[in-house]
């Protein structure tokens, strides 16, 4: 399970309990380093994921529109803003009310396509980098050659964001499920 989606399956005391800090590192017997690089693995896919794209690349989206031109002084009053007041200002902004709701309403209602499909709608989201810290194993970083690395997505990795307003059909492009 962990390799696939990148939660735990044993219990963290137990998981923490064999981990140690070595010169700014985690170090750990083998068979929990080949654990933890489950973990690390399946946290990577889930970020290339459309489940998490659609959120983050939506509200990072519109975070843009209402800063990009912003002067400094508002900037910084949007940055000192608690989540709440963030999303009113997103709900209520006219540049970005109607993405706002439509996020919040309907997640699931959106879609995502190969960032090269221009012809779709919608705007990029992209991702240059993942962490991969690995944890040391006999003092030497576990090599990132575990199985479950073989299934992350090229980096830099990117995608298009489709709203539902802007989509041809309405499919759902990522399970709803746990």
């Amino acid at each position: 399970m962990a390799a696939r989606t990148g939660r735990t399956t044993q219990a963290p005391p137990a998981t923490l309990a064999r981990l140690d800090v070595v010169d700014a590192g985690v170090a750990t017997d083998p068979e929990t380093g080949s654990y933890l690089a489950e973990l690390v693995a399946g946290e990577a896919r889930w970020l290339c994921s459309p489940v998490n794209a659609v959120p983050n690349g939506v509200v990072r989206h519109l975070a843009g529109l209402l800063l990009d031109h912003a002067c400094p002084e508002r900037r910084a009053e949007v940055a000192a803003m608690t989540d709440d007041e963030f999303w009113a200002l997103l709900l209520t902004d006219p540049a970005t009310a109607s993405h706002a709701r439509e996020l919040r309403r309907d997640p699931a209602g959106w879609r995502t396509t190969g960032v090269e499909d221009s012809t779709a709608g919608g705007f990029s989201y992209a991702l240059a980098h993942l962490y991969l810290d690995m944890p040391l194993v006999n003092g030497d970083p576990l090599p990132a050659t575990h199985p479950a690395f073989g299934q992350l997505p090229t980096m830099p990795w990117s995608c298009r964001i489709i709203p539902p307003t802007a989509a041809t059909t309405h499919e759902r492009s990522y399970p709803t499920g746990p």
